[in-house]
């Protein structure tokens, strides 16, 4: 019964940060430089609950996110994909529970999944062109998104009750 509760409270949960970042992250803009909160969320995920079901995650909001989003579709959900591959092993390969872990792991996943994105948008798109301004708002994201997730981590954690497990290091 917890589980099934633990469960509807993450998808509760990714459903009003979509929402919130659809309308009030707007506030928290510095220029044209927000954070994304999404891919905070799928970070947090990935280091602290489950690295397993990061893509699966990564699928079911960048699907929701393309239907709300009047944009070319499929786009955010196949970059959210990429960007959840590369989380997935950052979060497999390295200790989940250290903070250090979690900025530069969530400073590059931001850094790809954005710079996928972008990517895919200027192949797509007539319109769209790949410069230097670009790169640079993409750099700005990464930045502000990492700089902010200690705040964010830290009220996962006490919405969610968590308290990372201490790693046991063997000598031989």
């Amino acid at each position: 019964m917890i589980i099934k509760w633990f469960k509807w409270k993450i998808f509760f949960l990714a459903i009003l940060f979509i929402c919130i970042q659809m309308t009030l992250v707007h506030a928290m803009a510095v220029g044209r430089i927000t954070p994304d909160l999404l891919l905070l969320w799928l970070a947090f995920y990935a280091f602290l609950i489950d690295y397993h079901w990061v893509v699966a995650w990564a699928f079911l909001l960048g699907l929701m996110k393309d239907l709300l989003v009047d944009s070319h579709f499929g786009l955010e959900t196949i970059s959210l994909i990429g960007g959840a591959l590369v989380l997935y092993q950052i979060a497999k390969r390295f200790d989940r529970y250290s903070r250090l872990v979690h900025l530069w792991g969530t400073f590059v996943f931001c850094l790809v999944t954005l710079f996928i994105f972008a990517v895919l948008h200027s192949v797509v798109s007539e319109r769209f062109v790949l410069n230097q301004d670009i790169l640079i708002r993409i750099l700005g994201i990464t930045v502000y998104t990492t700089l902010i997730s200690p705040v964010f981590f830290f009220i996962f954690r006490f919405v969610f009750k968590i308290n990372p497990k201490k790693k046991q290091y063997e000598l031989f």
